[in-house]
Parts: structure tokens; sequence; C-alpha cells
């Protein structure tokens, strides 16, 4: 995950804010902004302090662009008395699934010592892609399983690849990354020690040359804080440990998008993304609005309608699901405002609607929160990463790599091809243009897909 800890996650799927079921809003005055400091817990929105405004539906996220300059962990703590904190953008479910069984309330959560880790797991999670087409090339699927796999099919799955490849004895667990920088003229790397230009400084390893960079761009330094052992929360002390290079592998299904909502803090019923939904028992007898009509609002919709009374999926028409759903579904076009008596009115006729809860599917920012600012890494509006070379390469320091951005993919093939594109940048095989030419490569690819009109958020 983004801070350094080790998961495996099934397929995943590419629902984004742009099928959120709300329209842009140009007045900023009109989305509701909290502090970063907020967090999701189970039962809702916590505010800072923990003062739960779950009741309030507000969303506590910043629409601005951001660098992730926060930890997803600390930003979203996990309420571990709660059996149905969250959900998953990460592959799609079958509304024909089986029940959940008793030990749900333990899916996506990994104590870290005195940390939980939270991932987008819910209990009905489904690929919604066959394993035909998921698999590493060296490593295929049990051919006896079905194409469209749950969740503890594809982490024996990845379980499976660590041990054929002996992943596990090159992997540092139970281990923080606390921050990531380039090694230049503020940080000198000599003699078994290394200052940063702030004046602190600790005990280093040094797993490369002794050249300040390589070839092709700087080494790295790289600290990082380990826990103690048995989960206790015992803390290590820092270690700081330089790199030739460094990739960045942590995913982005940990940080939710949620839109601005015009009249939201009227809301009286709880709100919460999908990020925290578990399963559908929650919501017996209730009537839910699910903001998002990509596979992770389809599915889960579809998922709660099992049990809920009355499922409104809120998106943009050319969204809608094209088949025939549950009774109990409905489709309805964006949502437009929440009134002063906390209904949710729709765009597209003005009707009304007071729900119980409301659940948006509206996807997850990319968030890098280690890395120190003299990374030069940039996110523009929570989903294009810039500057990069073919989606992967820093074009400025090209030592760093970011693995598993494009989100339109069959992942685990791609990553598989992008690892042994590194090797060859690394080894000297394949020569890069110059940064320039890399940093107007991106250039041309943005102004391309703006031509075609395509949105910032589909960068990658």
């Amino acid at each position: 995950n983004s801070s350094g800890e080790v998961h495996g996650s099934p397929e995943r799927n590419h629902s984004s804010s742009e099928a959120s079921g709300f329209p842009e809003h140009s007045d900023e005055a009109s989305k509701v902004r909290v502090d970063n400091t907020s967090s999701i817990e189970g039962d809702g929105f916590r505010g800072p302090g923990g003062n739960s405004i779950s009741e309030a539906g507000r969303c506590p996220v910043d629409q601005d662009s951001s660098s992730g300059s926060s930890s997803e962990a600390d930003r979203f703590p996990v309420d571990k008395s709660s059996s149905s904190s969250g959900a998953d953008n990460t592959s799609s479910s079958s509304s024909s699934s089986s029940p959940t069984s008793s030990n749900d309330r333990d899916i996506a959560r990994d104590d870290f010592g005195d940390t939980t880790v939270h991932s987008s797991m819910y209990a009905n999670v489904r690929t919604n892609l066959p394993k035909e087409v998921m698999a590493f090339p060296d490593h295929p699927f049990p051919a006896e399983l079905p194409s469209y796999l749950g969740h503890r099919e594809v982490l024996a799955y990845l379980c499976g690849y660590a041990d054929k490849f002996d992943v596990v004895t090159h992997v540092r667990l139970n281990t923080r990354v606390t921050d990531v920088r380039p090694i230049h003229d503020d940080v000198i790397a000599k003699c078994g020690r290394v200052v940063h230009s702030v004046g602190d400084s600790a005990d280093v390893t040094s797993h490369g040359s002794d050249d300040v960079g390589c070839a092709i761009g700087p080494k790295w330094c790289v600290t990082v804080v380990t826990k103690g052992d048995g989960g206790g929360g015992g803390r290590c002390a820092e270690e700081v440990h330089v790199f030739d290079s460094v990739l960045v592998c942590n995913g982005h299904f940990s940080v939710p998008i949620l839109p601005g909502v015009c009249g939201i803090e009227h809301f009286a019923g709880q709100a919460l993304h999908s990020h925290n939904y578990r399963t559908c028992a929650q919501f017996a007898a209730k009537s839910v609005v699910v903001v998002g009509c990509g596979p992770s609002g389809q599915d889960i919709a579809l998922d709660i309608a099992r049990e809920a009374r009355h499922v409104v999926i809120s998106a943009s028409r050319e969204k809608w699901i094209r088949c025939d759903v549950p009774s109990n579904v409905e489709m309805r076009d964006c949502i437009d405002y929440v009134d002063d008596d906390g209904a949710v009115v729709f765009a597209d006729s003005g009707d009304k609607c007071l729900p119980d809860v409301i659940v948006f599917c509206t996807g997850y920012a990319f968030s890098f929160p280690f890395l120190h600012p003299s990374c030069g890494v940039a996110v523009d509006n929570q989903r294009c990463v810039r500057p990069l070379y073919q989606h992967l390469v820093h074009a400025v320091f090209p030592t760093m790599f970011f693995v598993g951005i494009p989100y339109t993919v069959s992942e685990f093939p791609l990553i598989d091809r992008q690892v042994h594109f590194i090797k060859a940048i690394l080894d000297g095989r394949h020569p890069l243009p110059s940064s320039e030419e890399m940093c107007e490569w991106q250039v041309q690819d943005l102004a391309s897909r703006k031509a075609e009109g395509i949105p910032l958020k589909y960068a990658h």
C-alpha cells in the first residue's frame, strides 16, 4: 500500500468520478470542504478530532488538486468495532454471489502494530475481467477455477505467485516507508552516513554503488520505520537506505474522491464512500442512493439491493445500466443538490427522494504521501500524475518509476511488461529520450486526449 506495506488485491475495475452522478459545479462555494485531517469510519464520516459527522453526511475531502501529502492510514482509519466499513473499486462482484460469511468483518483489515491497514475490499467482490486475460504471463490461474473470481481466489493466486518466485524473501514486511527523496547536493552520502539538508541524520545502508547517481538519474534516499514483532506496536528507530532506483507500486484505491454537493450539510442520514462498504446486511429495509454507475457503482448497488427496500442509482444518463435490474432498483439522473429538508433533488426532473443512506461510488485519487517535495511529483485533478513518460518513467528523475498507473487495462499483464521495460532501462538495453523530450511526450499525450474530449481525470 501507499506506506510501503505489501498487499495483494484482485484485478481492479475502472470506476471513476466521471460516472459519479454529479454534474460539474463551477461555483466553488457550493462544494463542501473539510480539512484533510478528517477520516472515514465504518458508520460514516468523522471530522477532525474524531467528532462524528456521519449524520450530517459531509464529504471530508478537499477537491483541489493534491500531491498526496498526507498518509491514507492517518486520513482514513478504520473503526475496528464496525463490521461493515468499506468498499472496493478493484473488481466487480456478481449479484448472485454467495451470502457473506461470519468472518466478513475481517475483510480488508490487517493490523500493522498500532495502525490498521484499510483497503477497499468487500465481501462479495468478484473480478470484472475473466481470469483468462488477468494472469501474469509466467503464472496462469488454475484451469479449474471459474472465469470470474472471488477475492479469496485472487489472493490465493497472488500468494502462489509469491511462493513460486520466492518473492517474500525480498520483501521487508511490517515496514512503513516514510520518506523518499533524490540524492543531490542537499543530501551527502559518504562514509556510512546520510545527512539531510534539514539538519537531521541517521545511519544509512547503501544497496548500490558509491556514486551519488547512476548514468540515467539520481540515487534515492529512502527512510523507513519497522514495527516490532507480534503486532505490539513497538516502534523501532528510523532506518535510512540508499538505492539506485525506486519503483512506486502503492496502487490507487485507498484515498476516496468525494464530489462537491450543494446542500449536502442538510442530509441527515448516513453517508459513506464505497471504500467503506463491506456487506449489504447493514442496508436491510433501507432506502439507498448509490452515486455513480461505473463498475463499482453498479456492483455495489446490485449487492445492496438484495437487502435494501429501494435503491436509486444516480448517474448521467449515458452511464445508465441498459439491462434488466431487480424490481427495487431505479436509475435516476445526477443529483442536482440536497434541499434544506435533507431530500436529494435530481437534475433531470427536480424530483426528490429522502434516502436513509447515500453511498458515493465516485472513485479514488492518486496519493504518494511518502514522496518528498524534492521528488517533483504532482497530481493534477487527483488523477493525473506528472511528470511521467509512457505513464511509467519519472521524466526528470528517470531512476524512479510508477508501476500500475493506467486504469483501463488488464493489470497483472501490464505490470509484468512494465517491469521488463524498467529492467531494460536500468541495464542500458533501452536508452531513454532526454528529460525535455520525455516531459514533452506527456504534454502531447494530454493534449491529444483533450482534443478527443477526454477529461484530465482519464489522463492514464
